[in-house]
């Protein structure tokens, strides 16, 4: 998000400067009743609750993207998870349980659906797709538990 932001103010700086200097532009004051205060973020907030909904826990993960990065306690240890899609499937699992190992991704439950982790950090190693973590030696089992 931070990237594209970046492009789209640059083209709109492109857009006004112009107008700007011919006095073309309207200043409209922003109404205060609307604005909000967006505090501080910190690291303990991207810890994933997987009783929340897929389409909640999706949101989360990518507005914690590129800092601090959403989390899950996985075998005592922090599972740090980049990417992740929401899907539109219901299941019996308690929340948190792997429902199912796909080639390129794990699905866990929540509390709503179930939420597909696309691309994970195991801890001490770098961010990788779950296809190259899955090729390599590390292996996720279904029925384990996210905590």
């Amino acid at each position: 998000m931070h990237d594209r932001l970046a492009e789209l103010g640059a083209e709109a700086l492109i857009e006004s400067l112009p107008l700007l200097e011919q006095g073309a532009l309207t200043p409209e004051v922003q109404d205060e009743r609307l604005a909000c205060y967006a505090s501080k973020l910190h690291k303990e907030e991207g810890q994933l609750d997987w009783s929340q909904p897929a389409i909640d826990l999706e949101r989360k993960i990518r507005g914690l993207n590129p800092w601090p990065v959403a989390f899950c306690r996985f075998n005592d240890a922090n599972l740090r998870i980049w990417s992740a899609v929401a899907l539109n499937e219901s299941t019996q699992a308690e929340a948190g349980t792997l429902v199912r190992v796909e080639k390129d991704a794990l699905c866990v439950a929540t509390g709503d659906g179930l939420l597909k982790l696309m691309e994970i950090q195991l801890p001490g190693k770098r961010a990788l797709p779950v296809n190259a973590i899955l090729n390599g030696q590390h292996s996720f089992s279904q029925g384990v538990r996210f905590n």
